[in-house]
């Protein structure tokens, strides 16, 4: 990472497009106020010059990251340029990462309900990036289904969670599968299934910690955070003692979290 902050140093054009990529990897390791810095540049440059990767960074990491450091106005100002920019240069992948994050976020979300989204996944996808943006509109889906608060539309939210998974396994992306086991640790513990959201947090949360991801565990939703809380204080002593200093470090970002009003 030293190498690419110090490429990113003569602030050419490349490198300020390529910096949204190590904000991103900046952001999940929750060094937020750095990733910031990297995101906004590639922001401020106009990121439509970039591959859709580096735009996704640029709008929907550079919003989360804000909504971590409590600028929600920013951060929901940020996703209405994504929104704006997916719709006049047709990036549907974009538009589905836009949407999943309103959800997840809970920023800008009305007129957002399950019945706007699929009732499935399609089965005829002709390549990755249809399938990359399907399962975003999935993820979408779900948290709306967790949004609805009842107990038939969390049922469902984890049916389509789990199903998620399973299409993922296959591929072979074992990033992609990581948010899908959060996603779904999620949906569980917001149904009231501890256990079972416990029994698949914890192989998460020692991938998390192998390579050093924080955001992505507490980002998944307030029901992960909420266990991640009980298995670092209450549950200590039940708890794989490998994984305590990382459930110790998640704890002191939720707490950081919790002063900007963004925490549980």
């Amino acid at each position: 990472m030293s190498l690419a902050r110090d490429s990113d140093e003569d602030r050419s054009y490349g490198s300020r497009l390529s910096g949204a990529l190590l904000g991103e990897l900046l952001y999940e390791r929750g060094e937020v106020s750095d990733a910031v810095e990297l995101l906004d540049d590639t922001y401020h440059l106009g990121a439509e010059g970039g591959i859709v990767e580096i735009i996704i960074a640029t709008y929907v990491v550079g919003a989360r990251a804000k909504h971590a450091l409590g600028l929600d106005d920013q951060a929901r100002h940020r996703l209405d340029e994504g929104e704006r920019l997916a719709q006049s240069l047709h990036l549907p992948r974009l538009a589905a990462h836009i949407t999943a994050e309103r959800l997840r976020s809970g920023g800008g979300v009305e007129g957002l309900s399950a019945e706007s989204f699929p009732p499935a996944m399609p089965d005829d996808l002709p390549d990755g990036i249809a399938r990359v943006t399907a399962e975003k509109i999935e993820e979408a889906a779900i948290r709306a289904l967790l949004a609805s608060g009842t107990a038939d539309s969390r049922g469902e939210a984890c049916r389509r969670a789990r199903m998620l998974c399973e299409g993922i396994g296959p591929t072979g992306r074992a990033r992609a599968a990581l948010n899908g086991r959060l996603l779904l640790a999620e949906c569980l513990a917001a149904s009231g299934s501890a256990e079972q959201a416990g029994n698949l947090l914890v192989p998460a949360l020692r991938e998390c910690a192998r390579v050093g991801l924080v955001r992505p565990v507490l980002d998944a939703g307030p029901a992960v955070r909420e266990l991640v809380y009980r298995f670092g204080t209450t549950m200590r002593g039940d708890v794989d003692p490998t994984i305590l200093p990382f459930l110790d470090r998640l704890r002191v970002t939720a707490d950081g979290d919790r002063q900007t009003g963004r925490g549980v």
